[in-house]
């Protein structure tokens, strides 16, 4: 059960980034310019 939710989090986290690395790419940013 906890196992289930580490990895739901895992996936959630990583759409995130993905979708905040698109936008940042499309920005022009590198990802060093900004940490979260």
């Amino acid at each position: 059960m906890e196992q289930e939710l580490v990895v739901i989090q895992s996936l959630n986290q990583i759409k995130m980034e993905s979708q905040w690395f698109s936008v940042v790419t499309r920005s022009g940013w590198t990802r060093s310019g900004k940490t979260t």
